[in-house]
């Protein structure tokens, strides 16, 4: 269920987020079946998510940012990205175990 931002929804009373985008383009993907259509904009709607979020809270946490860098990497645009800044923010968002 895909939204006009580029961002995709589960269901219809769901919101537009970041794991709908993972969910919707990997299964597109193992199905081969991703197109220019199902890719639009949802590079350009992740990195306004990215944008807003950091350095604070990339995503709301380590699922959001699995999912974001994911579907990224699934729709050939991780590029865009700014990794330096995102190895960062995870690096520092480790427990005292780590």
């Amino acid at each position: 269920m895909k939204h006009p931002s580029g961002g995709f929804r589960i269901h219809d009373a769901e919101e537009i987020d970041v794991r709908a985008c993972y969910t919707a383009i990997a299964v597109a993907s193992i199905l081969n079946i991703l197109d220019n259509e199902l890719v639009r904009n949802v590079g350009n709607y992740i990195l306004r998510l990215m944008k807003v979020a950091l350095p604070e809270n990339l995503f709301r946490g380590s699922w959001y940012t699995f999912c974001g860098l994911a579907t990224m990497v699934l729709i050939k645009e991780v590029d865009h990205l700014d990794l330096a800044s995102l190895v960062d923010w995870l690096v520092f968002r480790q427990g005292k175990e780590c």
